[in-house]
């Protein structure tokens, strides 16, 4: 999202940027710093390469005034974290050119949130969008696409066919997602290879063929890739949320949003901001954990232990601080 090259003069760092802008097709627009330039001007450059979509290559960037780049630093800063925060953007896009998509993450990342979010934008706009959601390893291979019956020829319906035998026959043209939230695993995922390749077809073992419809995505929320294979792979686009990206501040601020009264909500806050980095960090460095636990998990449990401790009967409005 931003970079910031560095050496001697002469040394190719310019030319580097337009090269890399070359090779992934972008437009790149080099602009020579100077100390007439201050965060007024510098702000209209950052407007115009947001709605482009352009590259920016700032030379000779340390000639700007002093006084100008703390401005220019936070402004720099906020469009950074625009960028971490709009991965929603992402998904749409790699939903226009892909059919099935991996949105990878640890637990508590967001990646519910991305698509929920990009969902219910799709619902303002009014494009009647529609989802299905699953997990594929709390049944078994049979009950999630099927089976004839070894005596009785009879099929049974899976769980995923019957889902995408409605939405491909669904009477509305808006969206429709198959969102299958649980880890891979090649005793089912393989079963979708002839979906997430270009044939776009469920085939069943009663020979029926379910087609995916130019309306229909695969959206797959996993963990990680361990245990998918390169053919599994090579079929799916996909969206990596780093866990610096959200972070657990988000969970902690909205937590303390909620909360009834202003002074509670001054108290809590210094007293997360002085207590769970220390916490969080001695628990990763000091402690072994039998199973693994991320931040937010941890301090989602610290929140709802809160919640039940600091009732009306127990912290009563006038309570003094302590």
């Amino acid at each position: 999202m931003g970079g910031a090259p560095a050496g001697p003069a002469g040394t190719g760092k310019t030319e580097t940027t337009k090269d890399l802008g070359r090779a992934l097709g972008m437009m790149v627009y080099v602009f020579n710093c100077s100390e007439q330039m201050d965060y007024k001007s510098c702000g209209n450059i950052y407007k115009g390469l947001a709605q482009t979509g352009a590259f920016g290559c700032f030379d000779e960037f340390n000639r700007i005034s002093v006084e100008a780049l703390s401005v220019v630093a936070i402004q720099v800063k906020s469009i950074l974290d625009a960028l971490k925060g709009l991965i929603v953007i992402e998904l749409e896009e790699i939903l226009e050119i892909r059919h099935s998509v991996f949105i990878i993450g640890a637990a508590g990342v967001g990646k519910s949130c991305v698509w929920k979010t990009l969902f219910q934008t799709y619902q303002k706009l009014g494009k009647d969008p529609m989802y299905s959601d699953l997990n594929p390893k709390a049944v078994t291979n049979d009950e999630l696409f099927g089976v004839v019956h070894g005596v009785t020829r009879e099929w049974q319906d899976g769980l995923f066919s019957i889902i995408m035998r409605d939405q491909a026959y669904a009477s509305n043209v808006g969206p429709k997602w198959i969102v299958a939230d649980g880890d891979i695993d090649p005793m089912w995922i393989e079963s979708l290879n002839t979906v997430m390749d270009d044939n776009k077809v469920l085939t069943l073992a009663n020979n029926e063929r379910i087609p995916l419809t130019p309306s229909m995505r695969l959206v797959f929320e996993i963990g990680h890739l361990r245990a998918a294979t390169p053919a599994t792979v090579s079929r799916a686009g996909i969206l990596y949320i780093n866990n610096q990206d959200v972070g657990y501040q988000p969970l902690i601020l909205s937590w303390i949003e909620g909360r009834k009264s202003d002074g509670e909500k001054i108290i809590l806050n210094h007293l997360f901001n002085k207590y769970v980095p220390v916490i969080l960090e001695a628990i990763h460095t000091k402690f072994t954990t039998i199973i693994p636990l991320v931040d937010v998990a941890l301090v989602r449990t610290t929140c709802s232990l809160l919640d039940s401790l600091l009732t009306p009967e127990n912290v009563p409005p006038n309570s003094p601080n302590e």
